[in-house]
């Protein structure tokens, strides 16, 4: 049987990676987001789904637990901004015991919006807990064609 030293720097390095563990479980739960790495970042973000056709752009995602009422989307200077809310029941807070089928809480997405969206046009649907958003396309005159002229 081999002796094994004690390392102090490996004690810290185990610690360390434990700490990071507990605080990222406790972000996802709560939703919260950083941006010192990719992992951190999309702790508990929201999965969306896309599709594109070449009249529109459709966005769907499910929203368990979000009534339609407390969805809000937003469309500002070339930025589309979707928040919704999951709130526990009553019930839920006072047992601690209660099963969740997603996340609760606010829950935040952004994107930017394509020059070629027609904003006039988005239009958004919230039903049997899947929130879809279309972003139709601008209907532009087409392709045109510059003449060149031979001197």
């Amino acid at each position: 049987m081999a002796i094994q030293r004690w390392d102090p720097v490996r004690d810290l390095l185990v610690l360390k990676e434990r700490l990071n563990n507990m605080f990222e479980d406790i972000s996802r739960a709560r939703g919260w987001t950083g941006n010192s790495s990719r992992r951190r970042a999309t702790a508990g973000a929201r999965q969306w789904t896309s599709m594109r056709s070449p009249r529109a752009t459709w966005y769907g995602s499910n929203l368990p637990g979000v009534p339609p009422a407390d969805v809000e989307i937003e469309v500002d200077e070339g930025s589309l901004h979707v928040r919704g809310n999951a709130a526990w029941t009553s019930a839920c807070r006072a047992s601690r015991a209660c099963a969740s089928s997603g996340r609760r809480g606010d829950s935040r997405w952004s994107m930017q919006l394509p020059a070629t969206v027609d904003r006039g046009g988005i239009q958004a649907q919230h039903r049997e807990g899947v929130l879809e958003i279309v972003l139709p396309r601008r209907k532009d005159e087409g392709p045109s064609r510059v003449r060149v002229d031979a001197s």
